[in-house]
């Protein structure tokens, strides 16, 4: 089997309800047609804006057919890998599946013969090891993130860690939101495997205003488009 084309995810790092710009919901649609996976992770206050932002993290991912949860702050470095881990999985079980129903014209794993199974489950996990991971952070930078940012700065340091360790390899970019006096969203580290660089991205940010968590996804849709990538190869399935 050969090694496959990057698989592209999002995460969302965010405290609060989005409260500038465009759907982040719709983005995050539009993001899963174009192959791209969009997690999110709520580090929410209580109360009313708490809410708000809980249903919303779960509406993106359901829009974007990846994964969320809300945790603690000293839980995120964890979650961050683990989200990524689980997200990585789900796309590639569409990949499988896909093939399946072209093969042998089932709809799942779950459909086909136990003796063959096992054997579907193995190329499962080949395509895991060998795929590389292009992975954008969305980290929001709002006011209210003012005492949460230095522990997302060394969470996400320590998921570039994490991508290096993998036999497929995988990069990190960081898109900042609000970006600045004059954008809602700015990229601040384009897609990088070096932790250095990372962290000198990491070390610019501020907080500053509000929430503007549909135009940071845009901004992550824009990057995808410009970089230079494949699309994820479809793996030939014979069992």
């Amino acid at each position: 089997m050969e090694k496959t084309a990057a698989l592209k995810q999002i995460i969302l790092v965010t405290d609060g309800h989005s409260n500038r710009g465009e759907s982040p919901v719709e983005v995050a649609r539009e993001a899963s047609s174009q192959g791209i996976t969009v997690n999110a992770l709520g580090l929410l206050h209580q109360g009313e804006l708490g809410e708000l932002g809980r249903k919303e993290i779960e509406a993106i991912a359901q829009a974007g057919e990846g994964v969320w949860d809300i945790v603690q702050a000293e839980e995120l470095a964890q979650s961050l890998q683990m989200i990524s881990q689980q997200s990585s999985v789900q796309t590639m079980e569409k990949l499988v599946n896909k093939q399946l129903k072209k093969v042998l014209g089932v709809e799942s794993i779950v459909d086909i013969p136990p003796e063959k199974r096992g054997k579907v489950l193995q190329m499962l996990e080949e395509i895991g090891e060998k795929s590389y991971l292009r992975c954008v952070i969305l980290l929001d930078c709002s006011g209210s993130m003012a005492s949460k940012l230095e522990l997302a700065k060394d969470s996400i340091v320590d998921l570039l860690l994490s991508l290096q360790a993998r036999a497929g390899g995988g990069e990190i970019a960081l898109i900042a939101f609000p970006g600045g006096r004059d954008s809602l969203a700015k990229v601040v580290s384009d897609f990088t495997q070096q932790v250095d660089a990372l962290e000198t991205a990491l070390n610019s940010l501020k907080v500053r205003g509000g929430t503007p968590t549909g135009p940071a996804l845009r901004e992550a849709l824009s990057l995808f488009q410009s970089c230079l990538k494949t699309p994820i190869q479809e793996e030939s399935l014979v069992v």
